[in-house]
């Protein structure tokens, strides 16, 4: 059994010999426990490379641009490419990892991409409640919270960074 990921190449297909064999789908849980893996193993470029290319798969290409034939060729096509949506839990290891790190940087744009889905949500929930029967409103699935800002005020405490503690205040 596998996922048919290969994170050396995470936008592509995993190399396989045997074409009959099947692949799972990845899940969120297994994004987030790459992701937490990479962070925790100090690996930080493997982890942001995981997050992207897993959660925001590249487009396929359905032509190649023939050099010779100075043409566009079709290609064969391909299943699409591994992908699953991060969840709050994935965002905290993102923020969590980049902090334990020292990457206040990194922490901070996870932390902002956080929040940026956040209101998204939050403007969804607002227009359904708007629009739609209570019914038919669907519960949100995405927040931040403490857990993930505390990972940022850490950062900010060890390195006794002012700036850090309040940027995180006003946002």
């Amino acid at each position: 059994s596998a996922y048919g990921i290969d994170l050396s190449y995470p936008d592509h297909f995993a190399l396989n010999e045997d074409s009959s064999k099947s692949y799972y789908p990845i899940s969120t849980g297994t994004l987030t426990t790459i992701v937490d893996f990479f962070g925790r193993e100090n690996l930080l470029s493997k982890m942001i490379i995981a997050f992207e290319v897993l959660s925001n798969p590249l487009p396929q290409n359905s032509s190649v641009y023939d050099e010779e034939e100075e043409d566009f060729v079709p290609s064969i096509p391909t299943p699409p490419l591994p992908t699953a949506q991060p969840n709050i839990s994935t965002y905290i290891a993102m923020v969590r990892n980049s902090s334990l790190n020292r990457n206040a940087a990194l922490a901070r744009h996870y932390l902002l991409e956080a929040m940026e889905l956040d209101r998204a949500e939050d403007r969804r929930l607002r227009s359904d409640c708007l629009l739609k029967p209570p019914g038919e409103i669907l519960a949100p699935h995405f927040g931040v919270n403490r857990t993930m800002i505390l990972p940022y005020f850490d950062e900010a405490n060890r390195d006794k960074n002012m700036e850090l503690l309040r940027w995180v205040l006003v946002k």
